[in-house]
């Protein structure tokens, strides 16, 4: 962990390993507030798939608070008791999980937190209640806007997160 110390520079004490661990979980958590927006989503190059196009503009009608970054599996497996990722590590983004396990992540949260569920889950069948206060995943709208940042104009679409080259992101 010596090279996850820069992190607390600020703290006069030294912690234990475990209250590091702590600390990471909760720094893996942290939001960011996005506020209400219009912003140009789509794609219109080459290589863009078909549903990408036509570029649009959207109005985000309502801000929303967003993962500053990924779920990590040490968070995850915390709550699920289970841990997907073909590439383990405690702090390396949890990856292989199915849209139905992503949303009983998110109820599981917001049940600990004490928020309000966002998924009622009937059988094969899922129901947002776009009303609770609790975990949600993004609309494709909001993820996108998101990723993009200020910079998504219409004369300025950036191709990849916060870039036009893959290798700045």
């Amino acid at each position: 962990f010596d090279n996850l110390l820069f992190v607390y520079c600020n703290d006069v004490e030294i912690v234990s390993k475990s209250e590091l661990e702590k600390r990471i979980v909760w720094l893996s958590h942290m939001l960011q507030y996005l506020p209400e927006s219009e912003f140009w989503m789509g794609d219109n190059s080459v290589q863009a798939w078909d549903f990408e196009q036509p570029v649009h503009k959207v109005h985000l009608k309502k801000g929303f608070w967003v993962g500053r970054y990924a779920v990590t599996q040490q968070l995850y497996e915390s709550l699920m008791q289970s841990n997907p990722s073909e590439i383990k590590g405690a702090f390396l983004p949890v990856t292989n999980v199915s849209w139905h396990e992503s949303i009983q992540f998110c109820n599981r949260l917001s049940d600990l937190e004490g928020y309000e569920a966002c998924y009622r889950i009937e059988d094969d069948t899922v129901l947002w209640n776009q009303n609770a206060n609790g975990y949600r995943l993004l609309t494709e709208a909001e993820w996108e806007y998101a990723a993009r940042g200020e910079a998504a104009t219409k004369e300025n679409q950036l191709q990849y997160s916060g870039s036009r080259v893959p290798e700045d992101v």
